[in-house]
């Protein structure tokens, strides 16, 4: 009676957050990695209903601690961005930020130390079990590992951000496709859609640190973990590792970050109100201010997936209707069908749903990456 009850009295934790006026939240990342770089500027929303709110005008700058700077420039409404000169990043150098919002409001960071990054030494996967809260009920998956030895110069703090691309397939072939005014012919099929790559960047992150370690050396750092819940391991799946340097503060500051998110936390999703960064109002220091600015230096190293597990792997839902003419779709064209025909061709018309015969309308392209088949 007691283990009843106990079991009973299990409750999803909801952290008492006090919300609190709009306040300000910039958020960046600087690192020597090619391409735009990006500075966020939005304001608060309550925790319960997240969403992107942002600032638009203001002006953006990134100096080091010589004065060089550089000016970001508004892409889209609160979105800052520009791209780096090759020699604006400095292992050893401090830069900061700057903003001047519309009404005059001028707000700056502490000054972040940019620092050497160790490579990536190994990536391996191993299997998992997961419980959940039904104790009959376990899902399993993979969890990748890292290993990195750095030299005495190096970072002792490190974030480790993914992206992953993973082939898929439609289930069915295209033979058929009705626009709603013409059945186009493709017999025997229409080739080139029937398999597919999805490249994501992942918004969940992890850090750690050697810094209390004798040597500067991290071994089997556990890193993102897939399931079996989603079909990203029926086929071939890929993880691309960036491993990002860390000045103190700032991992500190993600540490926290990471231990108040659990795994849902993504790097710059909406943060509770109770979490402050490094960026002040240069004129009224009480104010509060969200977010955080940072710089680093990346390493990357990719690793593949290409294996038949044991446990079952959840896989898309395709269920199969039959039409007998076109008069028997409704309008939600285009539909994709095939003949269930003994001719080959004709009806009756065996279809699903779009993306089960045209993998791109999954959001996938036909292209296989250029690593794919190293």
């Amino acid at each position: 009676m007691f283990l009843v009850l106990a079991a009973g009295c299990i409750e999803p934790f909801e952290p008492d957050i006090q919300e609190s006026n709009e306040v300000l939240v910039i958020d960046g990342r600087i690192t020597d990695q090619a391409g735009p770089q990006t500075i966020s500027i939005s304001t608060s929303s309550p925790y319960k209903s997240p969403k992107f709110k942002p600032v638009s005008g203001c002006v953006v700058r990134v100096e080091d601690d010589a004065g060089h700077g550089i000016t970001f420039l508004e892409n889209e409404e609160g979105i800052y961005q520009s791209e780096l000169e090759p020699d604006f990043l400095t292992v050893g150098n401090a830069y900061k930020l700057l903003v001047i919002t519309p009404d005059d409001q001028v707000y700056e960071s502490e000054y972040d130390s940019l620092l050497a990054c160790a490579p990536i030494d190994h990536l391996s996967y191993k299997l998992e079990v997961q419980g959940t809260s039904d104790p009959e009920v376990n899902y399993y998956g993979i969890r990748f590992y890292l290993d990195t030895e750095g030299g005495p110069e190096d970072s002792r703090n490190y974030m480790w951000t993914f992206e992953e691309t993973w082939e898929y397939i439609a289930y069915y072939n295209i033979q058929y496709i009705w626009n709603g005014s013409v059945l186009l012919d493709y017999t025997p099929q229409l080739h080139g859609y029937k398999v597919c790559y999805l490249t994501d960047l992942l918004e969940n992150y992890e850090v750690g640190s050697s810094s209390l370690l004798g040597n500067n050396e991290i071994h089997q750092q556990p890193l993102h973990f897939v399931s079996n819940l989603t079909p990203r391991l029926q086929e071939k799946y890929s993880l691309l590792v960036a491993q990002h340097s860390l000045s103190s503060g700032s991992f500190l500051y993600w540490d926290k970050m990471r231990a108040q998110s659990g795994d849902a936390g993504g790097l710059f999703e909406t943060q509770p109100s109770s979490t402050t960064g490094n960026i002040s109002n240069v004129n009224h220091p009480e104010e509060k201010v969200l977010g955080y600015f940072f710089v680093s230096q990346v390493r990357q190293k990719r690793i593949t997936v290409s294996e038949d597990f044991e446990f079952p792997i959840v896989g898309f839902d395709c269920p199969l209707d039959t039409a007998y003419s076109v008069e028997d779709y409704g309008m939600n064209y285009p539909y994709i069908m095939y003949s269930l025909s003994v001719m080959g061709r004709g009806p009756p018309y065996a279809y699903s749903y779009k993306e089960c015969h045209d993998c791109t309308y999954r959001g996938g392209v036909t292209t296989k990456p250029d690593y794919w088949d190293d």
